[in-house]
């Protein structure tokens, strides 16, 4: 995944739940369209996980968003500590 999504955040937050409704709709209306592993494995092709990580992400990207999470990760930290120390 290079590119980015086609849907807004606001619709992308809707698909989740309207894919479980789908599936809970087929497993009660027509329990069985279940497909087994091997039915599934044919739609599904085989990949590592490592061949999706990293995919045209450069060093700079890397090291900027590994920035981020910890600056993050640490105000996370801070404030958790705050509301320990303060209930």
């Amino acid at each position: 995944m290079v590119a980015a999504p086609e849907y807004s955040l606001e619709t992308q937050t809707k698909i989740v739940p309207a894919l479980c409704a789908l599936h809970n709709f087929i497993c009660v209306y027509n329990p069985e369209d279940n497909m087994g592993l091997e039915e599934l494995s044919a739609w599904v092709p085989r990949q590592s996980p490592e061949d999706y990580s990293h995919q045209g992400v450069s060093a700079q990207e890397k090291a900027r968003v590994n920035t981020k999470r910890d600056v993050i990760a640490k105000e996370m930290w801070r404030q958790y500590q705050e509301h320990l120390n303060n209930p």
